[in-house]
């Protein structure tokens, strides 16, 4: 260490490698979440609209491909969020609801509003707020999740 020192030409190297190091890593987060908006688009970009089909028929056409089923972890957090209501929930309280991890439960999400079941709204807290799409809502109804109020007549 004391080579290092005397050396000042190392010093200016290492604090040079230092500070690349320090600005990578700040650039990070920012990168990874440009990307994976890029991912998300070119998923959505081959995915093909299915003409004729009303939006639950079409929701119904999605969830039981074999192609795009799902996982157990997202229906878990889809059932969660049909019980939620129509203000939703944050991904910090489903997951404390699930009692799951929240790296767990923000990768289902992400999964979930690809495939449209969801989607994120801004909360007056400073917050995300996620609440079913109307896809997610009709799949909802048709698994029984939300209940249909009909009018009795007496």
């Amino acid at each position: 260490m004391a080579d290092i020192l005397q050396n000042s030409d190392d010093l200016h190297i290492l604090v040079r490698l230092f500070l690349a190091a320090f600005v990578v890593l700040g650039l990070l987060p920012p990168f990874k979440k440009r990307l994976s908006k890029i991912l998300d688009y070119l998923t959505h970009l081959g995915r093909p609209e299915m003409p004729g089909m009303d939006g639950e028929a079409a929701v119904q056409e999605r969830f039981s491909a074999a192609s795009s089923p799902m996982s157990d972890i997202e229906y878990f957090v889809f059932t969660r969020l049909a019980q939620g209501g129509k203000k939703g929930m944050t991904p910090a309280a489903v997951a404390k609801s699930l009692h799951m991890d929240r790296q767990l439960i923000r990768k289902a999400l992400r999964s979930l509003r690809r495939k449209g079941f969801i989607h994120f709204a801004p909360d007056w807290k400073m917050a995300q707020r996620v609440t079913l799409s109307k896809q997610g809502q009709a799949l909802a109804m048709a698994e029984g999740l939300i209940p249909k109020l009909t009018h009795r007549s007496s």
